[in-house]
């Protein structure tokens, strides 16, 4: 099936083998036999997936956090050099540095980098107020904090992408090897082991039904026509 998300596949597969417990496979025994092992292989695979996730799951929300500190720091150290008497407008102007918004609109990495620069400017600043010290060394933590959780975002980020390629190479033989058996279900059926194919993957579509139209009558259950207005019927 085009398109069958990850999930998608591992209840398909479960249902499929449960359903071949139930029923007569020795016609498709190999094919059937293919398909489990590759079953397995994906299942197995998902799984190490999932395990790699969680960690590289929990250090992206750890950098959030981090970076939801730096912005509240950006704006603690905006509003103390505000009260040492710096332009309201851009209070980081005089430092080289863009406005508070404008720097916590940037990327985590790019914003920590600026607003390290920033810190070492502003303790260069001789007459600081002790309000504006404190709120730099707050907002050197807070850099510092974002970069050491991108640092690990990083090392969790290549074993994920490995564990999905790997996965994602399973998910091609889950496909080939399931196509494989529907075929051959279908086959055996020709060859006398009728109802396996449908056993397997389930009921045939059923029919379409007879369009009618608009305001007339459906066909009665015998099979007949409905009958004309004026209650005459058709003469042969």
């Amino acid at each position: 099936m085009a398109g069958r998300s990850h999930g998608g596949r591992l209840e398909e597969g479960r249902r499929l083998l449960a359903a071949a417990a139930l029923v007569d496979t020795r016609s498709v025994a190999a094919r059937l036999a293919k398909f489990k092992r590759a079953h397995q292989q994906y299942e197995s695979l998902t799984g190490k997936v999932d395990k790699a996730e969680r960690p590289y799951a929990t250090q992206i929300a750890a950098i959030g956090e981090a970076d939801a500190a730096q912005d509240v720091a950006v704006e603690a150290l905006a509003r103390a050099l505000v009260g040492d008497g710096g332009a309201r407008t851009n209070p980081f102007k005089a430092f080289g540095a863009p406005s508070p918004s404008e720097l916590a609109a940037k990327g985590y990495a790019a914003e920590a980098k600026d607003a390290l620069k920033l810190v070492k400017a502003v303790r260069g600043k001789k007459d600081a107020s002790k309000a504006t010290t404190a709120a730099a060394g707050a907002l050197e933590k807070a850099a510092k904090s974002v970069q050491s959780a991108m640092v690990g975002v990083d090392k969790h980020k290549k074993p994920l992408a490995a564990a999905r390629a790997a996965r994602d190479a399973a998910a091609l033989a889950w496909e080939t090897t399931y196509a494989a058996l529907r075929r051959g279900a279908k086959a055996a059926e020709d060859d006398g082991a009728k109802g396996l194919a449908t056993r397997l993957f389930g009921g045939a579509a059923k029919p379409a039904k007879r369009a009618t139209k608009r305001g007339a009558a459906a066909p009665a259950p015998g099979g007949g026509g409905a009958t004309p207005a004026g209650g005459d019927t058709p003469t042969a």
